[in-house]
């Protein structure tokens, strides 16, 4: 892309390769280590440690790094290095074999190289969390690593570390589902912004960059990303940045109180105002653990030395550099699968498809009985940590075919729109054929005591002489400021203040709900159940009950655009799904389109599958006009995120969408035979 030039809304940015790139153990023995397409694989058969679809990934792979890797990991069985210290060798093996002088280009003769990137090294081993991290790892590559590749001093490997730390991008499918992790040179070039006016996507390995928006005079530094998950607080977004990449968001939504004091509003009680009423809390600065006691407490994002299930050093919850998506513990797989074994070898595959590799059969030295941190006088007990994880105490891997569930209710012709095991671009591949759909369903939830305020209530920005709280001035999370102790919540566009005196704590109380229910230690979606959500919005609907006199049919005060609201709405369309709790999804995902659109934007990548996820149920639930409405726009925005000749759109959703719009065809034509038979009728 040249400096300087017009770029138009969906036009590409960038694309760009990864310099080193590492698949999730999740995804170990189901996914090429190459590729990181899902298909069958094959093992290598020299480590036995990572998987090829084909002959020539496996080549591939082997001539950028697994030639280096192999004869350790092969010498390091039956134990497997953790994933992050296996992407921070696979730094130091490139580098030392020509990755130094590698530059990629990205306008004309500006290019970026490994030097390049920032790694905030002096901030690093401030954070207890990243100092007993290094110290392992640090540990592990002693231990793992030939004498050839072993780093030459702690600060050099704490270098790559920090690089790793920094720069890191969450490798995700179609679906927007992690895949793995990959550090790119060029596009670690992108700052962050609440309100980015790019977005990425992946094709494999491959990484894209495209804008949301028109931009004029193209400038690199101007282009943003979001380095954090958007559905947030302005409060738990800038907690999260300032903990990962050391810097204080002041990016135009950050910067705008309006915008801020939304994410926390109420409606305005005055039926004839349609003004958001902000309400001031305290939030935690971390979530998820037992001992939540708020914003001086760190605690769930510190690694105790016995915790051998976390030796790494992030979320993957959050995309598109949003987070070091390093979360997963590595899953090492034995060799008794079931799966065939692919050779490690540049050479040719042989008739049982496996070659051995040349590589070291020495046995793994013992682990030293002192671990000692380079750059603190603390020693670590070994019998505490564990640096190599052994294959053997790992669970197998079972191939699960899928199963779809209907209720007697569901009179259809074909599968659901989801299996249990789908997300949003499997919910496109599936043509559903519904006939006589009943909109009810056999839900062993009762969702009838949860109604959503859906009314159009204004998001335009409203006017706050009120600042947000300094939330360093408290350590629990219930401590009410003194902005709010006074209990006078009032509308700033009318001035309506009836409010119930409980409605500052009852908000409290449902947001620190939220944070211990919904969201995960690092900002991300948690894995809760559908019970959890229903609680949670059980909490957001009783809200309004208390506020106004327990009146059995007002629904909730929060505003349509509060974040608390939108996310619970949005995790609980999900859980439903995953439960193939169909109408129940619909029913929480209908009304928070609007907020979804607000923190997204329209031309987000995530929000487009939100879009089709409503789509996709509203067709299969019968709903003709909302669901060519909801694939119509989906089909707008992907084009823009994902290109109009990428597979997403031609594959999936241009099929969904040409039958939507023939099930609407043939619905008006069936509406305009009824009405012509109806006025023959009465002409007679």
């Amino acid at each position: 892309m040249k400096v300087g030039k017009n770029v138009k809304q969906g036009e590409i940015i960038l694309t760009s390769t990864p310099f080193v790139f590492i698949l999730s153990s999740d995804k170990k023995g189901k996914c090429c280590d190459n590729c990181f397409k899902s298909t069958d694989v094959k093992k290598c058969s020299a480590c036995g440690i990572d998987y090829y679809c084909s002959v020539s990934c496996q080549r591939a792979d082997w001539k950028f790094l697994h030639k280096y890797e192999c004869p350790m990991l092969k010498r390091a069985k039956p134990n497997v290095l953790p994933i992050t210290a296996r992407l921070v060798s696979k730094i130091l093996i490139r580098l030392q074999n020509g990755g130094d002088a590698v530059c990629e280009i990205m306008d004309g003769s500006f290019g970026r190289k490994f030097s390049d990137l920032m790694t905030h090294a002096d901030k690093l081993l401030s954070r207890d969390v990243q100092r007993k991290e290094f110290a392992i790892i640090w540990q592990v590559l002693q231990l793992y690593l030939t004498p050839a590749y072993k780093p030459l001093s702690s600060d050099y490997l704490l270098n790559l570390y920090g690089a790793m730390c920094t720069n890191s991008f969450s490798i995700t499918d179609m679906e927007l589902s992690a895949l793995g992790t990959g550090l790119y040179l060029a596009a670690s070039i992108f700052d962050h912004s609440c309100r980015p006016n790019a977005s990425a996507i992946f094709d494999g390995t491959t990484i894209t960059v495209r804008a949301q928006q028109d931009i004029t005079n193209f400038q690199w530094d101007k282009i943003c990303i979001n380095y954090t998950n958007l559905i947030q607080s302005r409060v738990q977004r800038r907690n999260q940045l300032r903990s990962k990449y050391f810097f204080e968001c002041e990016c135009q939504r950050c910067s705008d109180q309006a915008q801020a004091d939304l994410e926390n509003s109420l409606v305005c009680g005055n039926l004839k105002c349609s003004g958001a009423v902000p309400i001031f809390v305290v939030e935690p600065t971390n979530s998820g653990n037992d001992n939540f006691t708020g914003i001086a407490n760190n605690s769930n994002t510190l690694l105790t030395v016995s915790d051998t299930s976390n030796i790494f050093c992030g979320s993957s919850s959050l995309l598109s550099k949003s987070s070091n998506p390093l979360s997963d513990s590595y899953s090492p797989l034995s060799n008794n699968y079931g799966l065939s074994s692919l050779s490690c070898n540049s050479t040719n595959i042989t008739d049982n498809s496996s070659i051995s590799s040349a590589s070291n059969n020495s046995n793994l030295a013992a682990i030293k009985s002192d671990i000692r941190c380079p750059h603190s006088n603390s020693s670590l007990n070994p019998s505490n940590i564990v640096l190599l994880q052994s294959m053997d105490d790992t669970a197998n891997i079972t191939s699960t075919s899928e199963s779809y569930t209907t209720t007697s209710e569901f009179e259809c012709t074909s599968k659901p729109p989801f299996s249990s095991n789908t997300t949003a671009t499997s919910v496109l591949n599936a043509s559903t054929n519904c006939s006589n759909t009943s909109n009810t369903s056999n839900s062993a939830f009762d969702i009838s005591n949860y109604a959503f305020n859906t009314s159009n209530t204004s998001d335009s920005a409203y006017n706050s002489s009120n600042a947000d709280l300094d939330t360093s001035a408290t350590n629990h999370a219930t401590e009410i400021s003194s902005k709010t102790c006074n209990n006078t919540v009032s509308c700033p566009t009318c001035g309506y203040s009836s409010y119930s005196s409980s409605i500052v704590s009852d908000y409290q109380q449902m947001v620190t709900r939220c944070l211990r229910t919904i969201v995960d230690k690092d900002g991300g979606d948690s894995e809760c159940s559908l019970e959890d959500c229903l609680s949670v919005l059980a909490l957001q609907h009783s809200l309004g009950r208390s506020a106004q006199g327990n009146s059995d049919n007002i629904s909730s005060l929060l505003h349509p655009l509060n974040v608390w609201r939108v996310r619970a709405l949005d995790i609980a369309m999900e859980t439903a799904i995953e439960a193939n709790l169909f109408e129940e999804a619909l029913h929480y995902g209908r009304p928070n389109f609007k907020g979804m659109r607000h923190y997204l934007g329209k031309s987000h990548p995530t929000y487009g599958f939100f879009l089709a996820k409503l789509g996709k149920l509203s067709q299969y639930l019968g709903h003709t006009s909302d669901s060519l409405l909801y694939l119509t726009q989906a089909h707008d925005t992907l084009c823009r995120s994902h290109g109009s000749t990428h597979s997403v759109v031609t594959g999936t959703l241009a099929p969904l969408l040409a039958q939507a719009k023939m099930e609407a065809s043939l619905e008006s034509a069936g509406s305009s035979g009824k009405n012509k038979k109806r006025l023959f009728h009465s002409h007679r």
